[in-house]
């Protein structure tokens, strides 16, 4: 389901970035259409290859995955990020000061709706308890109803909404803020397995 970056999956981004970009629509539109403009097929993949040679050490803590389905469809990506104690972004450091932040991305349509953001953010949950990071949070915009339900479903809670403060499409939303409350996590972790063996 999650996975480090492979070269197969530049031509993937590159899709991602000027064709099929409704996903666009969902992750911080405000800030899409300059990106979109700004987008460089040639400098990305460039940019990609040379990272991919880069050796990264398998005890480095991952801050971003890319995912698959379980028949190795590549659909999309997710990452993390540091934000502070007023909920503003700060860069990657090697200490890891900060809070840990979610967000994931199913850029393919034709795997919206089906489940796989509720599997996708709770593998990237996971990985983290793992390594003992319990402070997990998540952003998102007011419109962004399907990543604002599921947040609270899984167990996220809102600790700060910014009113009126993005503007899309020529409206104007909520910047929201979820801190994960681990007990409704583990409640909602432990009836997604149940559910899981009783299928099986």
């Amino acid at each position: 389901m999650l996975r480090d970056y492979i070269i197969t999956d530049i031509e993937d981004d590159i899709r991602w970035m000027t064709t099929e970009v409704q996903w666009h629509d969902w992750d911080a539109p405000w800030e899409a259409e300059e990106q979109l403009l700004k987008f460089n097929p040639d400098e990305f993949r460039e940019k990609q290859i040379k990272r991919l040679k880069k050796v990264r050490s398998s005890g480095i803590l991952r801050t971003s995955f890319e995912i698959c389905t379980k028949d190795g469809v590549h659909i999309g990506g997710c990452n993390s990020y540091l934000i502070d104690d007023k909920y503003e972004w700060i860069p990657n450091t090697k200490d890891n000061k900060g809070y840990r932040t979610l967000g994931i991305d199913i850029c393919e349509k034709s795997y919206w709706n089906k489940g796989f953001g509720t599997q996708v953010l709770v593998a990237l949950i996971n990985y983290y308890i793992d390594h003992e990071i319990n402070e997990i949070y998540t952003q998102t915009w007011s419109g962004n109803h399907r990543m604002v339900n599921l947040a609270k479903r899984i167990g996220f809670v809102e600790c700060e909404c910014l009113e009126n403060s993005v503007l899309v499409r020529g409206n104007m939303y909520d910047g929201l803020t979820f801190k994960l409350d681990m007990d409704r996590y583990k409640d909602f972790y432990n009836r997604l397995i149940s559910n899981h063996i009783s299928r099986c």
